[in-house]
């Protein structure tokens, strides 16, 4: 299946638990930049990713240089990296419920 089935799915979930719309935004966001990085850098799709897979994005996050925002360039805070953890846990959670 595509990413955008379970992106699709991970949002129907995140909406029946009553977060607010930037938030759930936010999430899929997170969710959605996780499943280009598999495709981008390992070539695998979210339902063929290790934990192995999730822990190197974890640390792509926190080592390479990204856009935070237009035209500001960094790491990722501590924080962001948390939530983004929090975010592929709820993520799988979403879609191993189907």
């Amino acid at each position: 299946m595509s990413c955008e089935h379970f992106l699709d799915q991970f949002k129907t979930k995140l909406n029946t638990e009553g977060l607010r719309g930037q938030t759930v935004r936010s999430y899929i966001t997170d969710a959605q930049q996780y499943c280009e990085w598999l495709d981008k850098y390992r070539g695998i799709s979210v339902e063929n990713a290790s934990q192995g897979d999730a822990k190197a994005f974890l640390k792509y996050l926190k080592e390479e240089i990204h856009e935070l925002r237009p035209g500001k360039f960094g790491t990722y805070s501590l924080s962001t990296i948390r939530r983004k953890i929090g975010v592929l846990k709820r993520f799988y959670y979403a879609i191993l419920e189907e």
